[in-house]
């Protein structure tokens, strides 16, 4: 069960102010797609192949029995302009980054890791990036499941990165 957490300043909301953790429905969105690709849970899986010690295919069902964990995080989107409002931070639930690739174990020659998405829309990233023990490959937004828009049924957050490359 999820418990959303209290807003960790008092005082919020207050009159004229965005609120700390932006509701769902009000969570920018600046995508690249006409329709974004409808993934459903029973279909989607995570493949770690390539330069590793062990390859793993997880379900979304396997993904969501390995530890959760919860953190604040905001998204900017590149094309934001000064005052803009393609800026959101949600409270995002899910299996850390860190986590599954100690799991599949990369190679000591392996230096860049790609995240795919169903657009077909791939970014690299290397390997020895330190936001990776912050990254999570998130299922749930503020204790919702995470919706079509935002990336169902799992995105890659990478907290420090342009919204567009949480893809």
């Amino acid at each position: 069960a999820f418990v959303a957490p209290e807003p960790r300043q008092p005082g919020f909301p207050m009159n004229g102010t965005e609120p700390e953790v932006t509701p769902v429905p009000r969570f920018y969105i600046n995508g690249k797609n006409v329709t974004d690709p409808l993934l459903l849970p029973q279909d989607w899986e995570l493949r770690i192949r390539g330069l590793v010690r062990n390859p793993l295919i997880l379900s979304y069902t396997q993904l969501l029995t390995m530890p959760r964990t919860n953190l604040y995080a905001t998204l900017r989107c590149v094309d934001n302009p000064v005052d803009g409002h393609l800026m959101s931070t949600a409270y995002w639930s899910g299996v850390r980054l860190s986590d599954l690739l100690a799991l599949a174990q990369p190679l000591s020659q392996a230096t860049t890791i790609v995240f795919h998405a169903a657009d077909r829309f791939s970014e690299p990233f290397a390997l020895a990036e330190p936001a990776y023990e912050s990254a999570l490959l998130a299922y749930a937004m503020n204790g919702e499941t995470l919706p079509q828009v935002h990336g169902a049924p799992v995105r890659v957050l990478l907290p420090g990165w342009y919204g567009f490359r949480n893809i």
